[in-house]
């Protein structure tokens, strides 16, 4: 049972991938039925200037609510690369982690060339 707060981020969070999520495939490596779901999508594209240094921020993430992609979130922490489309677009996991609320899993995004 959560609390008052924990209805507040779901239904703040649908409104959201609804709004501005992307369609999302993924076929575990491991064999299995191909899982469809949202994300919400990060690809940073611009460089900042930083002193007199050029900051390039590079990597790209996604982040989905528990109970999107089962597994996923596992296989990507046991090392492996997990392919996953996001909007027409395959890219490898390389990194899986979980904000403060363990609800929402962050994967960091490399992709396929």
């Amino acid at each position: 049972m959560g609390n008052l707060f924990d209805g507040i981020r779901d239904a703040t969070y649908q409104v959201v991938i609804c709004t501005m999520g992307y369609p999302a495939t993924w076929m575990p490596s491991a064999g299995g039925e191909v899982q469809v779901g949202k994300v919400l999508l990060n690809r940073p594209t611009q460089k900042e200037d930083i002193s007199d240094e050029d900051y390039a921020a590079v990597t790209t993430k996604c982040e989905y609510l528990e109970g999107f992609f089962p597994g996923l979130f596992e296989s990507v922490q046991n090392g492996h690369s997990e392919l996953i489309n996001i909007a027409g677009v395959d890219y490898y996991t390389f990194k899986a982690d979980r904000k403060n609320d363990g609800n929402t899993t962050i994967l960091q995004l490399e992709p396929k060339r």
